[in-house]
């Protein structure tokens, strides 16, 4: 009987030692793929840091500019202001009393009475009350009281006297009455409480001078200074102040462009799309556009902003610096990626859905707007709403056509001067006193990030509600 064969394989001799070559190549290989690894983690971190960093830079200044300051003080609206002109003198006589002649005209009269006197009449009134509330005689101009008048009127804002002259626009009954009012202090207060100015600032690298640094100071300790939520950065229009600046007129603008984008660009993608995939014979010259698409997806944005310069402005000869120009060159630059979203959300329906339409006896028009449009609508939805998203947050093509003007009328139709919010931000960023304007721009920001924020949960919220696992 013959001893049974070994199975084994013998193992040749030059293999033999501490580690085999085979044990060498699989450690290599798992090396190089927890390298791998280790680099996809370190470019996380990296992006993560510097998200967190760009984040807390953000934050940490836009809460400054989420707050203002003021001294609540009371104020007489004095019957003088009111007759600036003479007006009620000579229509009731040198001695009648100027409160109760304002008081028997009509609603329009006193508007018109009021509208008389320029914003700066009422500069002398809101300096004295001013004064006064911190004790200082607005009457002595001995020089020693006239510095210390100086010091105290740097902390007001320039732009108070207009604040007190739109108060009484609102509600001319105000002449005569003591009212409470909100004085609003310099931006250069603020920038000192917030710690971008300081003491060992020099004096002369600074509005304030240190007599002024030291009232602030005290009127911080009594309670005069108040810190508050600053509601008046969306209420607000543009300001050349930065403790007054609004940004009504950006959210209106931007507002109107969007609405632009949503009704232009949105029913032309998807239309273009649905043809391009549903109808479209594949051919050369669809292949053609199909590249030219893709293509201007990838086109920089100022490019379109020439565009538009050419064809609204020059060609069409729109008027410069309005929404419904704007809203146009968005709906240029967001109209292929509406359409490439859209022919994604459409390949992504399964071909056995069309073929289920069309065997029950549905033409292809039905098959494409009653079976595939309905299911590709949360893709649909989820790329309008990024493009949406992209187009608000665009600032060179709304430079070039002129959105970065100045506006002090808030926009009622898409025809009139405005801005966009954007725009704003790179108006704000661009002033020359950059401390003073770093934390209202900071909050503006905050602003545009939150909008961008919401349409984008708005975007994961539909995909999630109308998705289907196929």
């Amino acid at each position: 009987m013959t001893d049974t064969t070994d199975t084994q394989t013998a193992v040749p001799a030059a293999a033999k030692g501490p580690k085999s070559k085979q044990d060498i190549g699989i450690g290599r290989r798992r090396f190089a793929e927890w390298r791998l690894k280790m680099y996809g983690l370190f470019a996380i971190a990296v992006a993560v840091g510097a998200l967190a960093v760009l984040l807390y830079s953000i934050v940490s200044q836009g809460a400054k500019g989420l707050s203002t300051i003021d001294a609540e003080i009371e104020f007489v609206y004095d019957p003088a202001l009111v007759d600036r002109e003479g007006d009620l003198v000579k229509r009731f006589g040198e001695g009648a009393d100027l409160l109760a002649s304002f008081a028997k005209l009509s609603k329009e009269e006193q508007a018109a009475v009021v509208d008389r006197p320029r914003k700066t009449s009422y500069r002398p009134y809101v300096q004295a009350a001013f004064l006064k509330r911190l004790g200082i005689d607005p009457d002595d101009e001995s020089p020693e009281n006239l510095k210390k008048q100086d010091e105290a009127l740097a902390l007001l804002s320039p732009r108070m006297d207009v604040l007190v002259w739109q108060k009484i626009q609102q509600d001319p009954t105000l002449f005569g009455k003591p009212v409470k009012l909100q004085f609003l202090l310099s931006g250069e207060v603020k920038a000192y409480l917030d710690g971008i100015i300081t003491k060992k600032t020099p004096e002369a690298r600074r509005a304030l001078k240190d007599g002024s640094l030291a009232l602030i100071d005290k009127l911080v300790a009594d309670g005069t200074i108040k810190y508050r939520v600053r509601w008046e950065l969306l209420t607000n229009k543009q300001s050349t102040d930065p403790e007054d600046h609004g940004l009504l007129t950006g959210l209106i603008g931007s507002a109107y462009m969007m609405l632009i984008v949503l009704v232009v660009a949105v029913p032309i993608g998807v239309a273009a799309s649905i043809y391009l995939e549903e109808y479209a014979p594949k051919n050369q010259l669809t292949d053609i556009i199909e590249v030219n698409i893709n293509n201007l997806a990838a086109v920089p944005s100022i490019v379109f902003g020439l565009l538009g310069l050419a064809v609204f402005i020059n060609f069409m000869e729109l008027e410069r610096s309005t929404p419904i120009v704007g809203g146009l060159v968005l709906s240029l630059m967001t109209l292929p990626t509406v359409i490439i979203a859209t022919r994604a959300a459409l390949k992504a329906v399964p071909p056995s859905i069309r073929e289920a339409a069309l065997g029950v006896g549905a033409s292809k028009t039905q098959a494409v707007f009653h079976h595939v449009l309905p299911l590709a609508l949360p893709g649909i939805l989820t790329g309008t709403i990024i493009g949406l998203a992209q187009a608000l947050g665009e600032t060179a093509p709304l430079l070039v056509i002129g959105m970065n003007a100045v506006v002090s009328n808030v926009p009622t139709t898409p025809f009139d001067e405005s801005t966009s919010l954007p725009s704003q931000i790179y108006e704000m960023a661009s002033q020359d006193k950059v401390a003073l304007w770093a934390p209202v721009t900071s909050a503006s920001i905050i602003v545009l990030l939150s909008f961008l924020m919401i349409m984008n949960l708005t975007a994961v919220f539909l995909r999630r509600r109308f998705e289907r696992k196929w």
